[in-house]
């Protein structure tokens, strides 16, 4: 009396399997690659930012923004410029826009800097007691706002400047207050973290260099320009008291740092 049902569920089984077989051979080609995968196949370009230091340099700000012993340097925003007068090619599709958050906490803009998309907008807020302000010269119309505790102003940059020339932000009734807001017009810029790794997706084949600044800490550097062939890249980029703005030997060491960096 069982072996009918035996026999129907190895059958079954079978079917399954080999519907399950058919659906994979058919699949392999045409379903969407998970990230991990897709970032071997060529679209990824990613690296990682040091610092070098130099005792007869000293850079103050060196203990809140380098660390580990890789000296890994957090806090720093990273552009993918293309070669020439060639923009990016093929972007990917443009998210809804985004609002950021920005307070103002023991008398510090929190966080210090904001990377944004051309059409996101930056709430301002005041969370202590102090009454604070916001204020950049450098949009149009000038942002020059008060904020007592509690209060919030939403805000719409208007510049976009990229990685060159960032929004700074102040305090007008404490001037040791400075943030910075960096704007794009396209999605390849990233703010590293403690690790200091910086990625992009989707990076068509060609010619590119990269703009690092530290705002914060005053760093500026523009890389030669590397053939990206897009297979799995790693730009490794190491920093140095020489990139502070403002030296004497600064734009010279860009460029001699920088060739040797890629």
């Amino acid at each position: 009396m069982h072996k009918p049902d035996t026999f129907c569920s190895a059958t079954h089984l079978i079917l399954l399997w080999v519907v399950s077989l058919i659906g994979c051979l058919m699949g392999a080609e045409g379903v969407d690659l998970p990230p991990s995968q897709a970032q071997e196949n060529g679209s990824v370009l990613r690296g990682k930012l040091t610092y070098q230091s130099d005792p007869k340099h000293p850079w103050r700000l060196q203990r809140y923004f380098v660390h580990g012993p890789g000296r890994h340097l957090s806090e720093a925003v990273v552009e993918l410029i293309p070669a020439g007068k060639r923009a990016h090619g093929e972007q990917p599709l443009r998210p809804e826009p985004t609002i950021h958050l920005m307070d103002q906490q023991d008398h510090l803009f929190v966080p210090e800097i904001l990377v944004l998309r051309k059409g996101d907008q930056v709430r301002f807020m005041n969370s202590e007691s102090a009454l604070h302000n916001v204020m950049c010269l450098e949009t149009q119309p000038p942002l020059n706002h008060n904020l007592a505790k509690g209060q919030e102003y939403l805000f719409t940059p208007g510049a976009v400047n990229g990685t060159k020339d960032p929004l700074e932000i102040t305090c007008i009734f404490h001037g040791a207050m400075k943030a910075w807001v960096f704007v794009f017009d396209h999605p390849y810029y990233q703010l590293t973290q403690r690790e200091g790794i910086f990625q992009f997706d989707g990076v068509q084949p060609g010619d590119y260099h990269l703009r690092i600044a530290h705002p914060a800490g005053k760093l500026y550097l523009e890389t030669p320009v590397r053939r990206f062939t897009g297979s799995h890249t790693d730009w490794l980029i190491e920093l140095s008291p020489a990139h502070l703005k403002g030296t004497e030997n600064s734009q010279k060491a860009v460029e001699a740092q920088g060739s040797d960096d890629l």
